[in-house]
């Protein structure tokens, strides 16, 4: 069960919100990463000063996240560098074991945490959370935008409709389960740009078997299906 944080701020001021949208953005006060993709693609991610989610960037691709990861050892040995970490922050190492992995970087993490990924080239989506559930996830879709957020309430706020019902997912006005979706725990999703309505989700028990160490093209894993 998530529990919500002891203050009476609001979910503004406490939690990040992710947009990705197919036209320019403008920045403003508490926005501390907005990134142009070559995909005529843009995301702009909203972090305020009391949140504390990492942010890494490198080769065109965007990783945010949301927890921490308990043991880094199995992340630093992926890439062949023993126990050392070699300085980096928890996000910029779990970007380097990403492009290193690929989807595979997920059966090696151990921790509580949400993960947001972007591809600037293709602007694809990954999202992920670990499989104890205590960081939750909700996504959603109005018109040319998608949004990302711990907070379904500022998904809402940000125009797109809906009622919260018990299985944690948003109702239209028609009784409909639509609009806004929590990303159940111990699972990933892959969300096509172009098709950011039907995301392929994988369950991080069983995905992924055998660690591959191809690497990583830049390019999304659209054929991902989802395993259980």
């Amino acid at each position: 069960m998530n529990v919500a944080p002891a203050t009476d701020a609001p979910d503004s001021e406490l939690f990040w919100l992710a947009k990705l949208d197919d036209a320019p953005q403008l920045t403003g006060e508490h926005e501390r990463l907005f990134v142009s993709g070559t995909a005529g693609t843009s995301l702009l991610v909203r972090r305020p000063p009391q949140n504390d989610a990492e942010l890494a960037r490198r080769s065109g691709i965007v990783l945010l996240l949301d927890g921490e990861l308990f043991d880094t050892d199995s992340l630093t040995t992926a890439l062949g560098w023993g126990t050392d970490s070699r300085g980096s922050t928890q996000a910029e190492l779990l970007l380097e074991a990403y492009r290193a992995c690929g989807l595979d970087v997920f059966r090696l993490l151990h921790g509580e945490f949400a993960i947001l990924i972007w591809h600037e080239l293709s602007g694809d989506l990954v999202l992920a959370r670990d499989p104890l559930g205590p960081r939750p996830l909700s996504y959603g879709q109005r018109g040319g935008r998608f949004y990302v957020s711990p907070s379904p309430e500022l998904l809402v706020e940000s125009g797109i409709p809906g009622d919260i019902n018990r299985a944690g997912r948003r109702m239209g006005a028609d009784g409909e389960h639509r609009d806004v979706s929590d990303l159940l725990h111990a699972c990933a999703a892959v969300v096509p740009w172009t098709s950011p309505r039907t995301p392929a989700r994988l369950s991080l028990r069983s995905a992924v078997s055998a660690p591959g160490r191809k690497r990583f093209t830049g390019r999304s894993p659209r054929s991902t299906r989802e395993v259980r």
